[in-house]
């Protein structure tokens, strides 16, 4: 079964991937550049890398700066492509099943309660919503209303950086502050660890692309 769950979770980052280069102008630099960190991300893991809790700095920190910067730099990049959204409400939309990996994992004993639908990690809604938004795009051929899309993306974020300070706090490093009983171990594994490499900074780059341009002078983004 974890076999299962792990080969699902590598579809969910392929296919954050494929919409996230539809979604925010296909630029092929910015495709090739994360499919290569994540396969550096995903070999170090696989090697069993991140296993090393105790060291200093934490070892997750060659995961979580990377990330950070490579999401500065593709922020930058694709500041003169074109957007479309439905591409980019398909990427959100994955957060649905990453909820259901993250609660298979707890009910595995590899992340805290509070990393779940049943614990803090309420994101379960961003991607129920983010279904709806898509279909309601696809039929009625028009985006939807300009506030309701900043409200919905900001809260968005606010959610998505919820779960990455619940991550990143019951993780087993020197500076874990939750879940001791049951820390975050599947994020320092393979191929888990492609949540924050990757799948993390691709839906950050998802909201704060549509925001920048919904706070712009340029049209709304294209369905």
């Amino acid at each position: 079964m974890e076999t299962l769950v792990a080969f699902g979770f590598s579809g969910i980052v392929v296919a954050s991937l494929v919409f996230f280069y539809y979604g925010s102008g296909r630029s092929r630099t910015v495709l090739i550049v994360f499919i290569l960190w994540a396969l550096l991300s995903g070999a170090l893991s696989c090697a069993g890398f991140f296993q090393d809790t105790q060291s200093m700095p934490p070892r997750m920190a060659f995961i979580l700066l990377p990330s950070v910067l490579l999401s500065v730099w593709a922020f930058r990049r694709l500041r003169s492509k074109p957007l479309n959204v439905s591409y980019l409400f398909a990427l959100h939309a994955l957060r649905l099943p990453i909820e259901l990996v993250l609660y298979s994992l707890f009910v595995r004993g590899l992340v805290p309660q509070l990393m779940t639908f049943e614990g803090y990690n309420v994101d379960i809604v961003t991607g129920v919503s983010a279904v709806l938004f898509l279909v309601y795009g696809l039929w009625k051929r028009v985006p939807a209303n300009r506030n309701l899309l900043v409200a919905w993306n900001i809260a968005g974020l606010a959610l998505l950086l919820l779960i990455v300070v619940l991550a990143v706090l019951s993780a087993p490093s020197p500076f874990q502050q939750l879940a001791f009983r049951q820390p975050n171990v599947a994020l320092l594994s393979c191929p888990f660890t492609l949540l924050p490499a990757v799948v993390v900074p691709l839906v950050f780059l998802g909201h704060a692309l549509v925001l920048r341009q919904l706070f712009s002078a340029e049209p709304s983004p294209a369905e």
